[in-house]
């Protein structure tokens, strides 16, 4: 159930089979992938729904009309995984099942989706730890504060006084320590890209910092920070159905003006993918 993928869609149903032109119902939708994790205890008294879709029905599903295509299969039932500390179900249903056939009964008849998974986890002793989403960020440059949410103009005004190189501190979280981070400033209008390589990050995994310097020429410039780190080869092919089937090697963060943290998938071969911070969630850290 790593990495959470929800169910596959339905296969779509046969055309008619007196050449009539005329196609199969459309096969139903995948159930979805839900993942709830908790330091505490999860109370189930609801619903949680990650059914499979139903196949699409042909017009005139029936022997009488034998020239209609045949019905889209079920989709498959979604995934729902719970990891807490602790686990009560109080009368609540997870229904993961697969979606009914478009036509069944007949010879163009399809099938239903096959039945999902339900993974509930909770520690047999001791306490449940959860990491967090890994992140990036410039906090300060030239003794000044970035703001929390930078938008890559004017975040940052040094005065004239200033002199080269220019102190720059970052924050990272959930990223392994001892990992390199660099820096990359793009003057606004003229001069050359300047890449430095800051200290390696130092501290916790849950919090760490890095320090470089670097030299800021006159105008407006953007300054990012990357940093990326390798995965195992276990969880890299896990990670590869959303990089095209390929081993996934590293990931990459990036922290960029006027938006959070954004995420790369690399793989073995360089390509690169993005990544939905859901997908990074579930990369335990080296």
């Amino acid at each position: 159930m790593l990495p959470l993928v929800g169910g596959s869609g339905g296969g779509g149903g046969s055309g008619s089979r007196y050449s009539t032109g005329v196609t199969g119902g459309g096969g139903g939708g995948g159930g979805g992938a839900l993942l709830i994790a908790a330091s505490g205890t999860v109370k189930l008294n609801g619903s949680i729904l990650a059914q499979g879709g139903a196949g699409s029905v042909p017009a005139g599903c029936s022997w009488s009309d034998s020239w209609v295509g045949g019905g889209g299969g079920g989709g498959s039932g979604g995934i729902v995984r719970i990891l807490a500390q602790a686990y009560q179900n109080t009368g609540g249903t997870i229904n993961v099942a697969g979606g009914p056939p478009g036509c069944s009964g007949y010879w163009w008849a399809s099938g239903a989706g096959s039945q999902g998974y339900v993974s509930v986890e909770t520690p047999r002793g001791g306490t449940l730890s959860l990491s967090g989403l890994a992140s990036l960020q410039i906090t300060s440059v030239g003794g000044q504060s970035v703001p929390a949410n930078p938008t890559g103009i004017g975040d940052v005004t040094l005065p004239a006084t200033q002199t080269n190189p220019v102190p720059i501190q970052i924050t990272a979280r959930f990223v392994p320590p001892g990992t390199t981070v660099k820096l990359v400033l793009t003057p606004a209008y003229s001069g050359d890209v300047v890449t430095v390589n800051a200290s390696n990050l130092a501290g916790t995994l849950e919090t760490s910092t890095a320090g470089a310097n670097i030299n800021v020429p006159y105008g407006a410039s953007t300054l990012i920070a990357q940093v990326s780190f390798s995965l195992t080869v276990a969880m890299g092919e896990a990670l590869s159905v959303y990089a095209e089937g390929e081993r996934v090697d590293s990931v990459r963060l990036t922290a960029a003006p006027g938006g959070p943290t954004q995420f790369k998938l690399v793989t073995v071969s360089g390509r690169e993918f993005d990544a939905p911070p859901a997908v990074m969630a579930m990369i335990p850290p080296n």
